[in-house]
């Protein structure tokens, strides 16, 4: 959704875990799946708009078990 998007423009996603943390850039054609009521992140600020999507699993089917555990 962020076809433009260079280094430096802001707009990370930051994930916690214990004394380190990782950034990960909005570029175009990425997804981040991960459990975001047990992992600590933020959204650092941009420098221009930047796009996302974001959604929840509410119920996990019990297919999913199998595959996410």
């Amino acid at each position: 959704m962020n076809d433009t998007w260079k280094n430096g423009d802001g707009g990370e996603l930051e994930l916690y875990h214990e004394a380190q943390s990782i950034r990960v850039a909005p570029l175009a054609n990425r997804c981040v799946l991960f459990k975001s009521d047990t992992v600590p992140h933020s959204v650092l600020q941009s420098i221009r708009d930047r796009y996302s999507l974001t959604g929840w699993l509410l119920h996990k089917p019990l297919a999913l078990g199998q595959v996410f555990g």
